[in-house]
């Protein structure tokens, strides 16, 4: 995406998540006026113009106030913000559950991702190989035939003087003939190799891809810590951490995210070599080792949250290359 695609998309989400921010999702952009704010609003506003119609005049006489309104409204409003919360309370409640049910259908995407990309490249990979392969075997048919023609104009009687002209066309041909088959068999040795650079790029590039689409799928999940704890729902203990991670995170103030364990650690995730599938001629060495020899040019650097879903891509990400790569 570039930088206007991005910063749509961010709008997008912000614009989406609007309403859930409201009602109770921890550390969204929109809890600044939460969802409890607002019907705090709804009944101030509501009190104020009550009190202005019961201010004065015959209705204000007849009918007893409480706060300046009346009892019928006073009870309105109670039971208005009673069955508010219970709303509020019981929607944070079914979006917690859909979440964590969304969770574990999540748990095999990767596997449903990284399995279908090698087999389709596998496939193609296979395919344009044996419609190489046919046109070699056509064209071995077709020599070999001109060979067996070739070996029966191969008289006894050749070795006369007086046929020395068709001897030596008949060598020429087959000259001819085995140097242009060389040179198709060089050629398809080139297509091959082509053709699995080609493919092996396009593979390499789609598992990055999809690597750093699946890490930020899971990064805008929402885990049950995203929530606000619920009525019946045991406080959980946190686990102590250890106080060489506490002082990283102090010095590095990026990545601490915020104070709940599943989002306070941002991950940078292991890279692939730029030249992972790039076949390299081997160098003769006279005792010198490798000491000039510049760092290898790594690929681009990927981070996220460090959760178990996160550790499941990254984990079949390196199976799907290391199968991939076992082909060579």
């Amino acid at each position: 995406l570039n930088e206007e695609e991005t910063a749509t998309d961010q709008q997008r989400f912000v614009d989406e998540l609007e309403p859930i921010g409201l009602l109770g999702v921890i550390n969204h952009p929109q809890n600044k006026f939460s969802f409890k704010e607002a019907v705090n609003d709804i009944e101030r506003v509501s009190r104020d113009q009550c009190a202005k119609l019961y201010a004065e005049g015959i209705i204000a006489k007849s009918v007893p106030l409480i706060d300046k309104i009346p009892e019928f409204m006073k009870n309105y409003l109670e039971d208005m913000q009673r069955n508010a919360e219970e709303f509020r309370i019981k929607s944070v409640g079914s979006l917690r559950q859909s979440c964590e049910e969304m969770l574990v259908l999540a748990e095999s995407l990767p596997q449903v991702v990284f399995g279908s990309m090698i087999q389709c490249c596998q496939a193609d990979l296979e395919n344009q190989c044996d419609f190489i392969e046919a046109e070699f075997h056509e064209e071995d048919d077709r020599m070999n035939a001109e060979k067996n023609t070739s070996m029966k104009s191969l008289r006894p009687n050749l070795e006369n003087p007086s046929c020395y002209d068709e001897l030596q066309e008949l060598c020429s041909h087959e000259d001819a003939r085995s140097k242009k088959f060389c040179e198709f068999i060089l050629k398809t040795k080139k297509d091959l190799l082509n053709l699995e650079k080609t493919l092996s790029a396009d593979f390499f590039k789609r598992l990055l891809n999809n690597t750093q689409l699946l890490l930020q799928v899971y990064d805008f999940f929402f885990i049950r810590a995203d929530f606000i704890m619920l009525p019946g729902d045991d406080q959980v203990e946190k686990k102590h951490t250890n106080i060489k991670r506490l002082m990283r995170r102090r010095d590095n103030k990026s990545e601490e995210v915020s104070s709940d364990i599943p989002r306070s650690i941002i991950k940078k995730w292991a890279q692939f070599r730029v030249d992972s599938f790039s076949v390299k001629r081997k160098q003769s060495t006279d005792g010198e080792g490798n000491e000039g020899e510049e760092a290898p040019e790594m690929t681009r650097e990927m981070s996220s949250f460090k959760s178990p879903y996160h550790k499941a891509v990254i984990a079949c990400r390196n199976a799907t290359f290391d199968q991939f790569k076992g082909r060579f």
